[in-house]
């Protein structure tokens, strides 16, 4: 996932230059890492065999698109945002 949230509730991207902290997911609450390196878009990951139903793994080329697809979007003037927890989810 792109975005994480920090305990003020805050929504933070894993690109940005970011400190060392407690991230959480914004679907099920529970703590996330935040993975950057040189073979992988910078991102956060569940702990393995998260029950979350947004820990799915996400290839890298999946985690671009959806950062380049908002980013145009924005640029037509459309609010484009990413990782946004739909309702129906079930809780954490």
């Amino acid at each position: 996932m792109l975005i994480a949230a920090h305990d003020d509730g805050s929504h933070i991207e894993a690109s940005r230059d970011l400190p060392t902290a407690t991230y959480l997911c914004p679907m099920c609450e529970s703590q996330v890492i935040l993975k950057r390196g040189r073979k992988v878009a910078a991102h956060f990951a569940h702990a393995p065999n998260s029950d979350c139903p947004g820990a799915e793994p996400e290839s890298w080329r999946h985690l671009l698109a959806k950062q380049v697809l908002a980013e145009q979007f924005k640029v037509l003037g459309w609010g484009a945002r990413i990782e946004v927890p739909h309702p129906a989810a079930p809780p954490g």
